[in-house]
């Protein structure tokens, strides 16, 4: 019978990753959706330390300055309608206190730069090739702040400056972590504030650098999420109803594919145990404060403890501050 549909299906990658690998993750939205997944399912990740990064440009500087962990100064922030923010980072970290976005933002850096020198994989995903400079002093900005467009000009980047970044900062990641391996990976989000074709256009410069990169980069693979959007799912009942960002049952479809790509069926065994926690977590009881719902709470705890005592990597000491604030309300 005929499926309607190209139907793209996984190809295990040349390595897998299992609980003992740590896995940093740096871009976009969709770097978010799969780098919670995998912090929920506790493995060992460090999400996006300076914020979502959309261009090419600002995840390289991002990546750069993991690696000197060189902390920000104050000469480095910008004041715009009474609030703090850096060109580097998301507005996540901006503040009307000066000194106290400084320090987040280099506790942040601090943790990523601990992080990327044990780090076994690191997830790059690209959202588009358009970037914006601030004219003042050229910086091309991870995030403009609603700072007025005057203030920018815009611009959209060649293949080649995209992967002559990036070769750079693998040549700087080689020095003190030579063993990472790079993953790239092509936002499955269109970003249409660029017109249909600015965004195609934005894609296809990604797609070409990314082409030469996976040729430059040893060990570096090619994780296809927006393929698996655009020409597996191909459907408007896959989207958020902005018709933009993917829905949940499109990142979850995602998802699967990326398990079948890069986990063993020994990791895959405990992805599936652990969650069976999470759902029981999620449930939201019909009748709280009954002794069933006690007995419900003892039985996650139970779980809990005996995946605890089956694989020693794992940490559910949030998962267990939950149950103890739950059992309260019994």
């Amino acid at each position: 019978m005929d499926t309607f549909r190209t139907e793209i299906r996984p190809t295990p990658a040349p390595f897998s990753i299992s609980y003992t690998d740590l896995l940093l993750f740096i871009g976009s939205c969709f770097t978010e959706h799969i780098g919670s997944k995998m912090e929920l399912l506790k493995f060992p990740v460090c999400l996006n330390p300076s914020g979502i990064l959309y261009n090419p440009v600002s995840i390289a500087n991002t990546i750069r300055r993991l690696i000197t962990a060189k902390p920000y100064s104050q000469d480095e922030l910008i004041l715009y309608n009474g609030v703090w923010h850096s060109f580097d980072h998301h507005g996540m970290f901006s503040g009307t206190d000066k000194d106290e976005v400084l320090k987040r933002i280099n506790e942040s850096l601090n943790r990523g730069a601990a992080f990327l020198r044990k780090a076994t994989c690191l997830f790059i995903t690209l959202g588009n090739a358009h970037v914006y400079r601030y004219r003042k002093t050229g910086q091309i900005a991870a995030n403009c702040h609603k700072i007025p467009d005057t203030e920018f000009t815009f611009d959209i980047l060649s293949p080649e400056q995209i992967a002559e970044n990036f070769t750079d900062v693998w040549n700087l990641i080689s020095k003190v972590n030579p063993t990472l391996r790079m993953i790239f990976s092509i936002s499955p989000v269109r970003y249409l504030r660029y017109g249909p074709t600015g965004n195609q256009t934005g894609k296809s410069v990604l797609f070409v650098a990314v082409h030469r990169l996976l040729n430059e980069i040893p060990g570096s693979v090619y994780f296809p999420a927006y393929e698996i959007m655009m020409d597996d799912l191909r459907d408007y009942r896959f989207y958020e109803p902005d018709m933009i960002h993917p829905n949940q049952v499109a990142i979850d479809y995602i998802w699967q594919f990326f398990c079948q790509t890069f986990f063993a069926e020994a990791t895959l065994q405990i992805v599936r145990k652990v969650e069976q926690v999470q759902r029981a977590l999620e449930h939201r009881p019909i009748r709280p404060g009954t002794e069933e719902y006690s007995r419900f709470i003892e039985q996650i705890r139970t779980r809990i403890s005996e995946l605890e005592k089956q694989y020693s990597f794992l940490n559910f000491q949030e998962e267990k501050e939950k149950l103890d604030a739950l059992a309260k309300t019994v």
